[in-house]
C-alpha cells in the first residue's frame, strides 16, 4: 500500500495504515549508484501510524520500507490520448509497483513463503537508513522494538537482490555486494565486499584474474580474511558488514582489465564462489563534456532530465538521464520568487569511449544533440533552461558547440528542449558550397597545385571531400583537399 503523498510525519491515510499491509513510501533518487544520497520524498507520509489501543505497537511502525518515486516513467491514463504515451511522474504510488515487482521476485525464488514472510524479508534485508528525512536520526525506534526502524524510512531502501539471496538461502552465508574502485598513485584497487547473513563462515578469499577476451582467466588468490565471529542473524540487528582489501600488485597495467571475485569457505572447507566483477584502473580518455544548467526550486521532485543525440527526444540514438541536483557541480541563489526559481545549478557529465557516441561526434545536422527537461506538474512551479553545450575532444583540442537557445521558461507538463547545433524539425540540412575555384592554366612540365574550400550554413557539421573526372595524372587529397597535376605535352587544352 503506498503511504501517501500528503508530506506528513506521524501520519498514515487508510489503507496504508492497516495492521497487516505492507506500506511503501517514497525515496528520491539522485541518479547515481551511491544510495546514500538518496533522500525521502517530500511528498512521502513519514510515521509513525496513530496507536490503536491494543497495545501491539508493531502494527504502528509505518512504513515499512521504501521505493524510488520521484520521476518515474509512466503510462499516461489520459481518457483523451491515444493510450500509447508515457509521462513522468511523482508519487509513493509510483514507488509502490516497483516493491511489488521484487515481491513478485522473492516468490518466485521461494514459493513456499507466506505474505507476512515475504514483508519480514524484505524489512530485515533493506539498507536501513535514518538520515535525509523529515525526522531527526534520533527519531529511530521510537517503541524500543527494533533499531533499524526509523519513522522517516520505515526498514528503509528495498534491496532486491539482498532480499532473494535470503529468500533462497536463509541458512547460508549471503555477499550481496562487491565494488572496485580504482586509484592512482600507486596504482591499483581498492576491492569491497558486503555480506548480510553469515551462517557457516570461516573465512572469505579474494581472486583475481586477468582478462581474455572479455572472460576472466586464470584465478590467483590474493587476500584471505578470517572470520571469527560470523555474523548470523539479520533481524533487528546490524544486516551489512563490509570487508575490503586494496590491491597494490606492482605488476598490474593501468589500461588492462582484471576480475575480482570473493569466495566464501565454510566450516567444512567448502568454497562457494560469488558473481566476479570486470574492472580497470584508467578508464577511457574523455572525448566529449556535456555541460547544462537550469533553475527550479523544486527540481528533484519536479523535473526530468535528459540528454542524448538524435532527431527526436521520443526515439533518441543515445541519451542518459541528467543528474540531481543534489550532483550540481554548484548552484546560485538568485533573487525571485520559487514559483519561478530562484536557484540556478549547473552540471557537467564527462564522455568516454566506453559511452559509445564517438558516432554521433561533433554535433551536426545529421548528429543533433537535445537537453530535453519536462515539468511533472507534481508541485505548479516552473521554472528556467538556461544553457546546453556539447565540447568534443579530439587530441588536438577542443570544441564547443552551444545551443542557440535563449534562457526558456519551462512549462507545467511539458518539454523544454535545447538543441545543438538547431532543432532538426524546423532546420532543414543545407547543402554544402564549394567555393569558386576559376580556370587555371599551367605550362607543360610545371605543377598546377591548389585547395579546394566549401562552407556549410549548418554549423558544426563536419564536412568530407573528394573529385572525379581529373584529368589523367591529377590527383586529389580528401584529406588536405589539394589537387595536384604536373601536365605532359599531351595534355595541352584539357
Amino acid at each position: 500500500m503506498a503511504s501517501g503523498n500528503d508530506g506528513n510525519t506521524n501520519y498514515m491515510p487508510s489503507p496504508a495504515a492497516a495492521d497487516f499491509a505492507l506500506t511503501v513510501g517514497a525515496f528520491t533518487d539522485d541518479n547515481t549508484v551511491n544510495r546514500l544520497d538518496d533522500y525521502v520524498a517530500d511528498y512521502s507520509n513519514e510515521g509513525p501510524r496513530m496507536a490503536d489501543s491494543d497495545g501491539d505497537h508493531l502494527d504502528e511502525m509505518k512504513p515499512n520500507v521504501m521505493g524510488s518515486g520521484t520521476g518515474i516513467n509512466s503510462a499516461l491514463g489520459d481518457p483523451t490520448s491515444d493510450g500509447r504515451h508515457y509521462h513522468h511522474i511523482n508519487g509513493t504510488s509510483m514507488a509502490t509497483p516497483t516493491i511489488t515487482g521484487v515481491v513478485a521476485l522473492v516468490r518466485s525464488a521461494n514459493p513456499t513463503l507466506s505474505a507476512d514472510q515475504v514483508r519480514q524479508i524484505l524489512m530485515d534485508t533493506a539498507d536501513h537508513r535514518r538520515d535525509r528525512g523529515q525526522q531527526p536520526p534520533s527519531a529511530a525506534d521510537p517503541f524500543g522494538i527494533d533499531p533499524n526502524y526509523h519513522p522517516s524510512w520505515g526498514w528503509g531502501q528495498v534491496d532486491a537482490y539482498a532480499a532473494v539471496k535470503e529468500a533462497q538461502n536463509p541458512a547460508s552465508t549471503q555477499v550481496i555486494r562487491i565494488q572496485a574502485t580504482p586509484q592512482r598513485g600507486p596504482d591499483g584497487f581498492q576491492i569491497g565486499w558486503t555480506s548480510q547473513r553469515e551462517v557457516g563462515l570461516a573465512r572469505y578469499e579474494l581472486d583475481r584474474a586477468p582478462d581474455q577476451s572479455g572472460a576472466p582467466g586464470a584465478w590467483t588468490t590474493i587476500d584471505q580474511v578470517p572470520v571469527a565471529s560470523p555474523s548470523m542473524q539479520i533481524h533487528a540487528v546490524p544486516n551489512r558488514h563490509p570487508y575490503g582489501f586494496t590491491d597494490l600488485d606492482p605488476g598490474l597495467s593501468a589500461s588492462a582489465y582484471y576480475w575480482y571475485r570473493v569466495r566464501w569457505i565454510d566450516v567444512n572447507g567448502a568454497s562457494h564462489a560469488e558473481p566476479p566483477i570486470r574492472t580497470r584502473i584508467v578508464d577511457s580518455p574523455v572525448v566529449a563534456r556535456v555541460r547544462y544548467s537550469w533553475t527550479h526550486d523544486y527540481s528533484d521532485g519536479d523535473l526530468y532530465v535528459r540528454f542524448g543525440t538524435g532527431t527526436s527526444t521520443f526515439a533518441p540514438q543515445w541519451f542518459r538521464q541528467g543528474l540531481g541536483a543534489q550532483s550540481a557541480d554548484s548552484f546560485v541563489v538568485h533573487p525571485g520568487v520559487s514559483y519561478t526559481g530562484t536557484h540556478q545549478y549547473y552540471f557537467h557529465v564527462d564522455l568516454t569511449a566506453d559511452d559509445m557516441v564517438g558516432g554521433y561526434l561533433p554535433p551536426s545536422a545529421a548528429n543533433p544533440w537535445f537537453l530535453s527537461v519536462k515539468e511533472g506538474g507534481y508541485v505548479n512551479t516552473k521554472g528556467t533552461v538556461n544553457d546546453f553545450s556539447v565540447t568534443v575532444f579530439d587530441g588536438a583540442g577542443a570544441t564547443t558547440y552551444a545551443a542557440p537557445n535563449p534562457p526558456t521558461q519551462t512549462v507545467e507538463k511539458q518539454e523544454t528542449t535545447f538543441w545543438v547545433p538547431l532543432d532538426p524539425a524546423t532546420s532543414p540540412n543545407h547543402a554544402p558550397v564549394l567555393a569558386p575555384i576559376g580556370p587555371r592554366s599551367i605550362g607543360e612540365g610545371l605543377t598546377l597545385a591548389f585547395f579546394a574550400n566549401a562552407s556549410d550554413a549548418d554549423n558544426g557539421q563536419a564536412l568530407t571531400y573528394s573529385a572525379s573526372g581529373l584529368p589523367s595524372g591529377a590527383t586529389f587529397d580528401a584529406n588536405t583537399r589539394q589537387f595536384g597535376w604536373t601536365p605532359g605535352f599531351s595534355a595541352a587544352g584539357a
